[in-house]
Protein backbone atom coordinates (compact mmCIF):
# COMPACT_ATOMS: atom_id res chain seq x y z
CA UNK A 1 0.00 0.00 0.00
CA UNK A 2 1.41 3.37 -1.05
CA UNK A 3 1.81 6.45 1.14
CA UNK A 4 -1.30 8.17 -0.24
CA UNK A 5 -3.45 5.07 0.29
CA UNK A 6 -2.12 4.70 3.84
CA UNK A 7 -2.84 8.38 4.43
CA UNK A 8 -6.38 8.06 3.08
CA UNK A 9 -7.00 4.96 5.20
CA UNK A 10 -5.68 6.77 8.31
CA UNK A 11 -7.98 9.73 7.58
CA UNK A 12 -10.99 7.39 7.44
CA UNK A 13 -9.91 5.70 10.69
CA UNK A 14 -9.75 9.14 12.32
CA UNK A 15 -13.31 9.87 11.20
CA UNK A 16 -12.56 12.21 8.31
CA UNK A 17 -15.07 12.40 5.48
CA UNK A 18 -12.83 14.23 3.01
CA UNK A 19 -9.24 15.01 2.15
CA UNK A 20 -7.66 17.87 0.22
CA UNK A 21 -4.31 16.95 -1.29
CA UNK A 22 -1.70 19.70 -1.20
CA UNK A 23 0.80 20.27 -4.03
CA UNK A 24 3.73 22.44 -2.90
CA UNK A 25 7.13 22.09 -1.32
CA UNK A 26 6.99 20.26 2.01
CA UNK A 27 3.43 19.01 1.45
CA UNK A 28 1.66 15.80 0.40
CA UNK A 29 2.81 16.12 -3.21
CA UNK A 30 5.92 17.96 -4.30
CA UNK A 31 5.57 20.07 -7.46
CA UNK A 32 8.47 18.21 -9.11
CA UNK A 33 6.57 14.92 -8.60
CA UNK A 34 3.03 16.06 -9.43
CA UNK A 35 2.69 14.05 -12.64
CA UNK A 36 3.65 10.87 -10.80
CA UNK A 37 1.97 11.41 -7.42
CA UNK A 38 -1.25 13.38 -7.93
CA UNK A 39 -3.10 10.73 -10.00
CA UNK A 40 -2.40 8.11 -7.30
CA UNK A 41 -3.62 10.47 -4.59
CA UNK A 42 -6.77 11.21 -6.56
CA UNK A 43 -7.46 7.49 -6.87
CA UNK A 44 -6.69 6.80 -3.19
CA UNK A 45 -9.45 9.02 -1.79
CA UNK A 46 -12.55 7.33 -3.27
CA UNK A 47 -10.97 3.91 -2.77
CA UNK A 48 -11.01 4.76 0.95
CA UNK A 49 -14.58 6.20 0.72
CA UNK A 50 -13.32 9.78 1.12
CA UNK A 51 -14.48 12.83 -0.75
CA UNK A 52 -11.65 14.82 -2.29
CA UNK A 53 -13.17 18.18 -3.19
CA UNK A 54 -10.01 20.13 -3.95
CA UNK A 55 -6.30 20.29 -4.58
CA UNK A 56 -4.47 22.98 -2.64
CA UNK A 57 -1.48 24.61 -4.33
CA UNK A 58 0.70 27.65 -3.89
CA UNK A 59 -0.04 28.87 -7.41
CA UNK A 60 -0.31 32.64 -7.28
CA UNK A 61 0.41 33.57 -10.88
CA UNK A 62 1.66 32.19 -14.19
CA UNK A 63 5.25 32.19 -12.89
CA UNK A 64 4.54 29.92 -9.91
CA UNK A 65 6.65 26.77 -9.62
CA UNK A 66 5.59 24.15 -12.19
CA UNK A 67 2.21 25.82 -12.69
CA UNK A 68 1.64 24.20 -16.10
CA UNK A 69 2.51 20.72 -14.86
CA UNK A 70 0.29 21.09 -11.80
CA UNK A 71 -2.72 22.36 -13.73
CA UNK A 72 -2.27 19.93 -16.62
CA UNK A 73 -2.00 16.99 -14.23
CA UNK A 74 -4.99 18.21 -12.24
CA UNK A 75 -7.11 18.59 -15.37
CA UNK A 76 -6.04 15.13 -16.52
CA UNK A 77 -7.41 13.43 -13.41
CA UNK A 78 -10.94 12.47 -12.50
CA UNK A 79 -11.10 14.73 -9.47
CA UNK A 80 -14.58 15.65 -8.30
CA UNK A 81 -16.64 18.07 -10.32
CA UNK A 82 -13.91 20.28 -11.74
CA UNK A 83 -15.30 22.94 -14.05
CA UNK A 84 -12.45 25.08 -15.36
CA UNK A 85 -14.66 27.80 -16.82
CA UNK A 86 -16.61 28.17 -13.60
CA UNK A 87 -13.43 28.24 -11.55
CA UNK A 88 -11.79 30.77 -13.85
CA UNK A 89 -14.89 32.98 -13.85
CA UNK A 90 -15.13 32.95 -10.06
CA UNK A 91 -11.42 33.62 -9.70
CA UNK A 92 -11.55 36.56 -12.10
CA UNK A 93 -14.55 38.00 -10.28
CA UNK A 94 -12.72 37.86 -6.96
CA UNK A 95 -9.59 39.34 -8.50
CA UNK A 96 -11.59 42.23 -9.98
CA UNK A 97 -13.17 42.88 -6.57
CA UNK A 98 -9.76 42.94 -4.88
CA UNK A 99 -8.17 45.20 -7.50
CA UNK A 100 -11.09 47.63 -7.18
CA UNK A 101 -10.78 47.63 -3.39
CA UNK A 102 -7.04 48.33 -3.43
CA UNK A 103 -7.33 50.92 -6.20
CA UNK A 104 -9.97 52.80 -4.21
CA UNK A 105 -7.88 52.58 -1.03
CA UNK A 106 -4.78 53.93 -2.80
CA UNK A 107 -6.78 56.75 -4.36
CA UNK A 108 -8.34 57.70 -0.99
CA UNK A 109 -4.86 57.75 0.57
CA UNK A 110 -3.66 60.07 -2.20
CA UNK A 111 -1.13 57.57 -3.49
CA UNK A 112 -2.35 57.45 -7.11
Amino acid sequence: MGRRRRGAAAAVEDGCKAVAWTVRGGAHILPQNVERDLPGAVDAAPEASLEAPMVITNIVDAKSERVDAILDTRLGTDYGTWNLEMQKSEWLSLLKRDVTFYSDALREAGLT
